[in-house]
């Protein structure tokens, strides 16, 4: 028995329709991320090593995020690095702190409201910064990296990180922890 061909497409029509909006329920449920725009603040303490000697350093990180696409976001950083001991820079005693102003890339593994509230990132960033050196206060490049993780507790985290950020003297590696807050 053969089916009339308008029955036929009529058929293939509310097919056709349905798979559409089905697809257009899919698209339109789609997973928001966790943050589009985010501020975080953290601090912490590490090491350094000043011509063989080892120096406690406490850097503090204030950023603002933005996310572009998927996982990768854009970041604006300024930092504080206070250098706990008076040490021996060019024949003066010096603290040789440090202030930096840098921006760079940071991917985060689950930026979605319906994935693990532990989202472990990696960030690594380039910029200037200032420091105490032999005759004043020098300016440099910089760079560094930072992995961690947020833990999200609704529109706050806290987040547990490990840094690195390049200096003349006294280039730390730190443990921090902060606070970072979803703004949008």
């Amino acid at each position: 028995m053969a089916l009339d061909p308008k029955i036929r497409w009529m058929v293939l029509i509310v097919c056709l329709c349905g798979g559409a909006r089905a697809r257009a329920d899919s698209i339109s449920r789609e997973d928001p991320p966790r943050w589009r725009i985010r501020a975080g603040l953290s601090t912490g303490f590490g090491g350094a090593s000043v011509h063989g000697d080892a120096v406690t350093v406490f850097p503090t990180h204030l950023e603002v995020g933005l996310r572009l696409f998927g996982p990768l976001s854009f970041d604006l950083r300024a930092t504080a690095i206070q250098v706990g001991e008076v040490i021996g820079v060019c024949g003066e005693l010096r603290r040789p702190s440090a202030l930096l102003g840098a921006a760079g890339l940071r991917f985060d593994l689950f930026n979605r409201r319906s994935e693990s509230w532990v989202d472990p990132f990696v960030e690594v960033h380039g910029g200037t910064g200032g420091q105490l050196g032999c005759s004043s206060s020098q300016t440099f490049a910089t760079g560094g990296a930072r992995a961690g993780i947020d833990v999200w507790l609704g529109r706050v985290a806290v987040s547990i990180t490990a840094s690195y950020d390049y200096l003349p003297v006294a280039a730390p590696f730190a443990g921090e922890l902060g606070a970072t807050v979803a703004l949008y």
